[in-house]
This record gives C-alpha cells, sequence and structure tokens, in this order.
C-alpha cells in the first residue's frame, strides 16, 4: 500500500516521527510546505531537512500562499508521479482547498481513496459561512474515510452527513523523543533556569498567551500558591499580565522546539493546559499535555473539548473558566501517592497517543478502506 500524506505540520521534525512508524507498514510520501510558521515558531526547510535514516519519503514543495488554507498547484504531478493507493488530507472537510485538492485526486490518480483528518469539534463554529457550508456538504461526499482527532471531532463529522468510515485516532508524540529523565537531571535542568527547590513546584504550560487557552485565569490565580512557579513557552498578548501578577515566579522561555521544548517539559512538576471553549473554537487537541505527560509531567486541565480525554484522570480536572474549581485542584496538590498518579496517567497516555500506536491504527484503517 503506497500512502501520500498532505499536511502543512508534517514540516516540523518532531512531527515526523510519526511516519517513521507508518513507513514500516507502508510506502510512505510526504508532501509539506517550505516554509510555515506554527505556534509563533517559524520553520524554514533548508533547517528541517530529514536526517537520511527515515523510512518515508518527504517532498518539500509549494502551497500557495502559505498557511493552512493553501493550494497544491504541483499535485496533479505529484499524484503522476507517485501514484498512490491512499491520499491522506490531513485537512479539515470544511475547506473549499480541500474540495479542489479531491477533484484533482479523482482525476489524476482516480483509484485512491481519499482520507481526510477531522480535528473540529463544534458544529457551527462563529466563523461559518457559506464557503463552510458548501465545502461540509461537497467533501463529506467525496471522501472515503475520516480520522477523527477526538470522540467530539467524530460526533462532528457524522452530524454533517458523512456515513462512510469513520475511526478516532488522536494526534500523538513519539514516546523516545519525549521521555522522562531522572530526579537528579531534573533538578540539574531546573537549575540551568535559576530555580532551586525553594523555589516550589514547577507548572510548565505550552502555548499561546491567549484567552481562549484560559492563560488569564493563570494570572489570577497562581499569587494565591506562592509555592507554585510556572514557566511558560510560547507568546501572546498575556505575557505582560502575567508578569505583572506573579513577578519573579513567572519565568518566560519564548518559542521553543525541538529538543529545547523537550527540556521543557522535563524540567516541571505538572503540566497544565487551562483551556475555556469560545463561540469559535474549543480545545481540539490537547499537544501539549501530551508532550508533558510523555515527559514525566503530571498533566492537570479544564473540561474544554479533548482535554478530558488527554488527561484520563477525572480527579485531575477542573472547570473551565471557573478560578474556584482551579484553585481547589492546585490546593489537593501534592497529590497523596503522587507518583502512583503519575504513572498510572503516563500508561493511558502511552497505549493512547503513542506513535507506533497511532501509526498501526492509521495503517490498519487506510487498509480496510474499499478498493
Amino acid at each position: 500500500m503506497r500512502i501520500l500524506v498532505v499536511w502543512v505540520g508534517a514540516i516540523v521534525p518532531a512531527y515526523r516521527t510519526f511516519f517513521d512508524e507508518l513507513a514500516g507498514q507502508a510506502e510512505v510520501h510526504i508532501l509539506t510546505p517550505k516554509k510555515w510558521t506554527h505556534g509563533s515558531v517559524p520553520y524554514h526547510w533548508k533547517k528541517c531537512l530529514p536526517s537520511g535514516s527515515e523510512s518515508y519519503r518527504l517532498n518539500f514543495t509549494r502551497f500557495w500562499p502559505g498557511d493552512s488554507k493553501y493550494l497544491l498547484p504541483g499535485l496533479p504531478a505529484h499524484l503522476l508521479r507517485i501514484r498512490p493507493d491512499r491520499v491522506y488530507f490531513m485537512d479539515e472537510l470544511d475547506r473549499l482547498n480541500l474540495t479542489l485538492h479531491i477533484i484533482i485526486t479523482k482525476i489524476f490518480a482516480p483509484t485512491a481513496r481519499v482520507v481526510t483528518y477531522a480535528l473540529q469539534n463544534l458544529e457551527k463554529p462563529a466563523y461559518y459561512g457559506w464557503s463552510h457550508r458548501i465545502a461540509l456538504s461537497t467533501n463529506t461526499h467525496m471522501v472515503n474515510g475520516v480520522i477523527a482527532a477526538s470522540s467530539e471531532a467524530g460526533r462532528i463529522v457524522r452530524k454533517h452527513g458523512f456515513t462512510g468510515p469513520l475511526t478516532r485516532i488522536p494526534l500523538s508524540a513519539s514516546p523516545d523523543f519525549f521521555s522522562p529523565v531522572s530526579r537528579d537531571e531534573k533538578i540539574r535542568l531546573q537549575a540551568e533556569l535559576g530555580l532551586t527547590a525553594e523555589a516550589g513546584k514547577i507548572i510548565v504550560y505550552a502555548g499561546s498567551l491567549v484567552q481562549a487557552k484560559g492563560v488569564s485565569l493563570l494570572a489570577e490565580i497562581l499569587p494565591r500558591f506562592p509555592h507554585f512557579v510556572l514557566v511558560t513557552a510560547g507568546d501572546g498578548p498575556l505575557r505582560t499580565k502575567l508578569q505583572d501578577m506573579l513577578g519573579s515566579r513567572f519565568l518566560w522561555r519564548g518559542a521553543l522546539r525541538g529538543r529545547d521544548l523537550v527540556r521543557f517539559y522535563q524540567c516541571g512538576d505538572y503540566v497544565l493546559l487551562p483551556s475555556r471553549d469560545t463561540p469559535a473554537w474549543k480545545e481540539q487537541v490537547g499537544r501539549s499535555l501530551i508532550e508533558g505527560i510523555l515527559c514525566g509531567c503530571l498533566g492537570l486541565g479544564s473540561d474544554s473539548g479533548s482535554i478530558p480525554e488527554v488527561v484520563g484522570l477525572p480527579e485531575l480536572l477542573f472547570k473551565q473558566n471557573d478560578p474556584e474549581s482551579l484553585a481547589s485542584l492546585l490546593a489537593s496538590l501534592p497529590l497523596r501517592d503522587e507518583e502512583g498518579w503519575r504513572a498510572r496517567q503516563l500508561r493511558h497516555v502511552s497505549d493512547i497517543y503513542a506513535h507506533p500506536v497511532c501509526a498501526r491504527q492509521t495503517a490498519e484503517f487506510m487498509a480496510g478502506l474499499a478498493t
């Protein structure tokens, strides 16, 4: 089975390790842009070249104009050259560019089965307009299969009328890349940040410093808990507010990637994602929780979107946008037998959100599509 994957995110080296796993079960070709900015971190193909040991075949090509709403001028040539059995567009069903790309695929690779990836977990986001409605009604009748990132996303796909093969396979992370360290190494990493044992327990947060991510809640509640230090990766308009409210107990690390991001997680005791729903968005993945838990943090989160599925343990959740619910959770820390909780959560994430597991499920789903 030959699979052609089209995904802007494949330019990120840490995300491509998934396709190494998938390539153990199929011949994998990837189309990804020559440049992309993700979470305020810019990526350029010259700095994202594969090492040469990968099993997949990577093609940097033109994505016009270059963001997530792109057109692929070279798609016909790639389809004719690769001759795929499956074309996997990691794109939402509500996009007209996907409609065009599916039509092109049907013309230039008529025997290929088309699969898309669904993250959207709101039935009618506030930004939906005529173009989204047309794309949904068209694409749900043209694709041959859908992989949903969460149970909510799968339900939304069904509500929009898709009746074909659908499975839930979340975005995943590499347990070899994101991995815990010994207690001594954790202390050393904390010392590199200027943090000592006297500073208290470390909460790490990776993501945009914006209202939708619930960051303002941290600025409101954490001043009550002087034994916590907040270390963040990412940027946004609420950085100044966090600095003003938390002072020396707030450490901003900026945009991180690769090994710097791994070390960031490894120095933390807890990884927190306090996202809240908005009319246009609710948490779709919770990638920072997956990565942080794999690196040995205890994951804490709100009840927004997919977060409860990732956290796995209801005792580690709080009500979104509810200061007292978050305060109650923080007041319970450290938990009795916290290492036991940490081990249970790590098993949960490793069993569901690790690359080897998700790659095997993806290959099985692709192979099961009728030709």
